[in-house]
């Protein structure tokens, strides 16, 4: 799996799910956080301002 440098915003989003302990957040960038996982094993769950 490829390695996706994470910038200051998805930093951010990524530590605020661990400290309230939940992978809902709110970001236009879906690549990003399709890999990510919080607590290193849940998948995130992202709800985009805009859908198509």
């Amino acid at each position: 799996m490829p390695t996706i440098p994470m910038d200051l915003a998805d930093a951010s989003l990524v530590l605020l799910a661990e400290e309230l302990a939940h992978g809902l957040i709110l970001s236009t960038d879906q690549r990003d956080f399709e890999t990510c996982r919080w607590k290193q094993r849940h998948p995130f769950e992202n709800r985009p301002a805009l859908e198509s």
